[in-house]
């Protein structure tokens, strides 16, 4: 029985491999710009290779990928809650200390995709 390091090594392993090959086919990064719902077409469809028994590639490996895709997705694009701040060299106390209001998502920060602010009202 595996432990539970050994399960997200694995899924770790199988999202890594995937990547480098939807980098080797469409480029690096091409996810990015992507809707959840294309994600989860993508997911159905590898679901069905699955379900045929198509071992042509790792079909299963690239299904976790595209779920993990589309969870890192959903996460950047769910708008704030009232005096939620994501910004993590904030040191605020219950509000966000950000430039004019302004939150900011690691997420975007830390990928080529973009730089997203949000403004409360």
């Amino acid at each position: 029985m595996q432990t539970e390091n050994a399960i997200e090594e694995a899924a770790l392993q199988a999202i890594r491999a995937a990547r480098r090959d939807g980098a080797t086919k469409y480029g690096p990064d091409s996810w990015m710009g992507e809707s959840v719902w294309n994600q989860l077409d993508h997911i159905n469809a590898l679901l069905g290779n699955v379900r045929q028994g198509n071992e042509e590639e790792d079909h299963l490996g690239h299904l976790l990928c595209r779920a993990a895709i589309a969870v890192a997705l959903r996460i950047a694009e769910r708008p704030l809650l009232e005096g939620e701040c994501n910004n993590p060299d904030c040191e605020h106390e219950g509000s966000c200390c950000g430039p004019q209001g302004e939150h900011h998502s690691p997420l975007y920060e830390a990928s080529p995709m973009a730089v997203r602010t949000e403004t409360r009202n």
